[in-house]
């Protein structure tokens, strides 16, 4: 990550109406960089609605998301076998498969790449992201918002209204 530039600005002084220029060094700020990783934006609301138990999501489905979310790559893809995935979370494999298929028929994993017959998954833009707003929004114009099974469409309607 490159070091940001010191900033020179102009601020004028209420009571006497006297500008002054100040110059802000950046220097000794720490970024927002956790081994090597940028930071990932998540949508407080739909998480919220992911972690409560009458979504139809199983325990394992959420700590499955929580890998792709938090262990993918820069570009958002975890590229991990689901055997890895099982060894890593302390899962089966057969409990890894059910849980990928149950989060992308909600949409909440999305098909990234494919490699032979490894298929590997990156989370839906609407709950996390790592580009920028801008970038944020045009990529959520193409994918469907995600569908939790065991919700009431009313909490959805909320959480689409305000994202």
């Amino acid at each position: 990550m490159r070091p940001l530039a010191p900033r020179t600005r102009t601020l004028v002084d209420p009571e006497t109406g006297e500008t002054v220029e100040v110059t802000e060094s950046f220097d000794g700020l720490i970024p927002y960089n956790f081994r090597g990783r940028r930071y990932t934006a998540v949508a407080d609301e739909l998480m919220v609605l992911i972690l409560r138990k009458d979504n139809g999501l199983k325990p394992s489905d959420r700590d499955v998301l929580q890998l792709h979310i938090h262990g993918s790559d820069d570009d958002g893809v975890l590229r991990m076998i689901q055997q890895a995935i099982a060894d890593d979370l302390g899962i089966s494999v057969r409990t890894v498969s059910g849980s990928i298929t149950r989060l992308r028929k909600s949409e909440l994993l999305i098909k990234a790449e494919t490699h032979g017959r490894v298929v590997y998954y990156r989370v839906t833009e609407h709950l996390a992201s790592r580009l920028g707003g801008k970038g944020q929004r045009e990529a959520v114009k193409t994918q469907r918002f995600p569908v939790l099974p065991g919700l009431k469409s009313d909490d959805e309607k909320k959480v689409k209204k305000s994202a």
